[in-house]
C-alpha cells in the first residue's frame, strides 16, 4: 500500500517495520532505558539468556526467531540483554523500598481527588429517575428499576472476571485461546471450602440455577477464592456469533464453524429480572 511508516525503510533508512516485532523490541527497549541517564536496567547474565532460549525452544521461528529480535534492535548485544532481562521478569519493577518515604506514598498523586463527583450527582438513572450519589457508596445487588435482588434459598454469590488472554469480542475466532489450548470450557470456580462442603471434585459436573435461569458447566476448586462465592470467566459471551450459515446481499454466504455452538462457552448471564421489567422504561 505505499504507507509511509512501514515497509524496508519504515522506522529509518534500513530500519525497516515489515513485522511485529520490529515495532515491540523497541518498546521494551525504551522500558529498558528508563525515564532519564543512568537509569538503563542491567543486562540479562548468560544463565538468563539460556533460561530466555529454552523457554522458548518450542516455539516456530515465525514466533521466536532470536536473530530476527535482535535485528529488531540493531544488533545490539547489550541492549538485546536489557530487553531479555526485562521480558523474563514480566516487566520493570521499581524497588519496594521507593514506594513509601515514611508514612507516606513515595509517588504522590498530585492532582485534585474528588470524593464528591458533581456530574455523577448532577445525573439521573434513565430508568427510576432518580439521582445517582455524587459519592462513594455501598449498594446491595439490584436490578434495572433500582429494586433490591433477594432470593432466598441461594446461598451462594456469582461473580464474573476476564481471563487475561482475553479480550470482548475480538477473541471470539482466536481458536488458540477458545477451543482448547488454554482453557477448553468456561470453568465454574468454586473455594476449596465450599466445594468440600457440596462434595464437590475438580472436574465434576455441575449445574449453577439462579432464581430464574440455569448454567451446565464443570467445577474447579481453587484455595484463594471468597467461600460465599462461585466465579465465571466472561470471555466467551460472543462466541456464538458466526455458529450459523449467513448470506449477505452482497457477499458469498459465510459457512458455519460448529465449534462456536459449543454450549460449554456460552456467556455468564445467569439472574434475569421479572419479565414485566425487561422492556419497561421511565423517561422522567
Amino acid at each position: 500500500m505505499n504507507l509511509p511508516g512501514y515497509g524496508a525503510d519504515g522506522f529509518d533508512k534500513g530500519k525497516g517495520f515489515t513485522k511485529p516485532e520490529d515495532w515491540y523490541m523497541k518498546l521494551i527497549a525504551n522500558i529498558t532505558w528508563g525515564d532519564k541517564e543512568g537509569d538503563s536496567v542491567p543486562e540479562a547474565s548468560d544463565e538468563e539468556l539460556t533460561l530466555f532460549r529454552q523457554a522458548r525452544r518450542h516455539l516456530p521461528k515465525s514466533v521466536f526467531d532470536e536473530a530476527r529480535w535482535k535485528q529488531a534492535l540493531g544488533n545490539d548485544e547489550s541492549l538485546w540483554r536489557k530487553v531479555v532481562y526485562v521480558i523474563l521478569r514480566g516487566g520493570r519493577f521499581e524497588a519496594w523500598d521507593k514506594g513509601y518515604a515514611g508514612a507516606k506514598l513515595g509517588h504522590p498523586f498530585g492532582n485534585l481527588f474528588s470524593l464528591y463527583v458533581e456530574n455523577v450527582a448532577k445525573t439521573k438513572n434513565s430508568m427510576t429517575g432518580a439521582r445517582f450519589s455524587g459519592l462513594p457508596i455501598f449498594e446491595p445487588v439490584r436490578d434495572a428499576l433500582g429494586q433490591e435482588v433477594k432470593d432466598a434459598g441461594y446461598d451462594l454469590q456469582l461473580i464474573t472476571w476476564k481471563e487475561v488472554f482475553a479480550t470482548q469480542s475480538r477473541t471470539a475466532g482466536n481458536y488458540w485461546t477458545q477451543g482448547g489450548a488454554l482453557m477448553p470450557e468456561n470453568r465454574v470456580l468454586l473455594n476449596k471450602q465450599t466445594a468440600d462442603r457440596l462434595g464437590l471434585r475438580d472436574g465434576d459436573a455441575v449445574k449453577l440455577t439462579s432464581k430464574s435461569k440455569d448454567r451446565a458447566g464443570h467445577s474447579s476448586g481453587r484455595g484463594g477464592r471468597l467461600v460465599p462465592l462461585r466465579a465465571l470467566g466472561v470471555r466467551r459471551e460472543r462466541c456464538r456469533r458466526g455458529w450459523h450459515d449467513h448470506q449477505s446481499r452482497s457477499a458469498p454466504r459465510a459457512r458455519l464453524e460448529p465449534q462456536r455452538s459449543d454450549a460449554r462457552r456460552r456467556h455468564a448471564q445467569i439472574r434475569l429480572p421479572h419479565r414485566s421489567h425487561r422492556r419497561q422504561r421511565q423517561f422522567l
